[in-house]
């Protein structure tokens, strides 16, 4: 379906303008700034769009009118069941209180009227696609949507389970990062034995040592005792002797004495050596003092390897939440080779729009508006239109590619351009002046 004719009377800063569109391919509307070119063309979106998805003008009745009118007739369309043509109307009234009344109706070739005619329109046609020179000038990201949407592919699901493996991912790299910052002030002991030593075994051998030598100190005390009462008894008996008459009793005392208290001192010699040897005690406070500190270095080791596995292991969660992201890129690469894109060579990354590879912005600006017009055609395959506000930035190559492209799939693009000499207005279908079309080539159809 493509638009025929195009008419507005009243409308904004158009006073009486009459488009015959049919067999146009570029339509130019000259003029120079203020003349009611860009009024021209927000008619036509209005009847064909209504408020809905653009920048609807308040008021649209032309100042100081009572009754303004635009009339948009339609070709036929399959879609609509309509072999013929459609006719869009939309027409504004002053009332008394000095507001705008709107009427709008879309009849058929019989003259019926459509029950519901936005609704029927909306079939046809999409806002989003009306200028190329806004889809240059979008953003990456509302590029790269408008292109997913021509093409059909949704990789919503794709992203939403991108971004969480690739959260999870940071996540998981963080904390490996800060365990292994961790790692990094500590170290190994070296030469430290993997368990540890029982300190109160070494504090059980210490009291039986510490029991042993007391036992032995005490029979060297008694030991020494003796020995002292031997060598007094040794004098003694000297003295006795030397007096045997007058102590002879006394020396059989004695003697009977120091024959008990040899007895004593064998006895004592023999558990002496039934009794092990005496222990330094200092080994064992020193064995306990160490048992501290190599027992310390242990705790270490062990603390420092299960970090290292802890880390080991977060590394490899993430080389494995990798590989995922990696196969999720994979699983859109796919869909990206098999899709038709508007022309060749266009494709879309993670960021934007892609134009034989590079970023859609980095290509000349004469390659963006031809894929943008690509676009625009692929966004509405059933209304053949495009409009274009900015076309005086367009050069004259750029402007015959795209005629050319327009003129293969047979859509009619209007073009808003200022005018400023005659050679200027001899390239325009028409121009316009204080809201009525001043110059119109007509049969110079292209």
């Amino acid at each position: 379906m493509k638009v025929i004719n195009y008419e507005a009377h009243h409308v904004m800063g158009v006073e009486h303008i009459n488009y015959d569109l049919e067999g146009w391919h570029l339509f130019h509307i000259g003029g120079a700034n203020g003349q009611g070119k860009s009024s021209s063309i927000k008619g036509l979106l209005m009847a064909l769009c209504g408020r809905s998805g653009m920048d609807y003008p308040k008021p649209a009745l032309r100042e100081g009118e009572d009754e303004g009118w635009i009339k948009v007739k339609l070709s036929g369309s399959e879609q609509l069941h309509e072999q013929e043509h459609l006719n869009v109307e939309l027409h504004f009234e002053r009332k008394d209180d000095g507001s705008v009344r709107e009427s709008f109706r879309v009849i058929d070739s019989t003259g019926e009227e459509a029950p519901e005619p936005r609704t029927l329109l909306k079939r046809l046609y999409e806002t989003r696609a009306f200028d190329p020179m806004q889809f240059d000038k979008m953003s990456k990201a509302e590029r790269r949507k408008v292109l997913m949407d021509v093409v059909g592919l949704d990789f919503s699901s794709f992203e939403s389970k991108r971004k969480l493996v690739y959260e999870t991912r940071t996540s998981v790299n963080a904390e490996a990062k800060r365990r292994q910052a961790v790692l990094k002030n500590k170290s190994l002991h070296e030469g430290v034995p993997e368990e540890k030593i029982c300190t109160s075994r070494l504090l059980d051998e210490l009291k039986d040592a510490e029991k042993s030598n007391s036992q032995l100190e005490i029979i060297a005390r008694e030991l020494a005792v003796v020995e002292s009462g031997i060598a007094s008894s040794v004098s003694s008996i000297e003295e006795v002797t030397q007096e045997i008459d007058r102590k002879k009793k006394h020396l059989e005392y004695k003697k009977e004495l120091l024959k008990k208290m040899k007895q004593t001192r064998a006895a004592a010699r023999k558990k002496i050596k039934e009794l092990p040897k005496a222990v330094s005690l200092d080994k064992f406070r020193k064995s306990i003092a160490e048992a501290g500190d190599v027992n310390q270095k242990i705790a270490e080791n062990e603390a420092y390897l299960a970090e290292q596995s802890e880390v080991s292991e977060l590394i490899a969660t993430s080389e494995k939440l990798t590989e995922d992201i990696k196969q999720l890129d994979l699983g859109q690469d796919v869909l990206l080779q098999e899709t038709e894109w508007p022309i060749k060579g266009m494709s879309v990354d993670a960021d934007g729009v892609l134009l034989d590879g590079l970023p859609f912005e980095s290509a000349c600006l004469s390659q963006r508006i031809s894929a943008s017009v690509n676009v625009g055609m692929a966004l509405n395959p059933e209304l053949r239109l495009l409009v274009c506000e900015d076309g005086s930035s367009l050069d004259v190559n750029t402007l015959k590619q795209i005629q050319a492209e327009l003129k293969e799939k047979d859509y009619t693009m209007l073009v808003e351009v200022v005018t400023r000499t005659e050679q200027d207005e001899d390239m325009c279908a028409v121009v316009i002046k204080e809201g009525r079309v001043v110059k119109d080539r007509g049969a110079a159809k292209c």
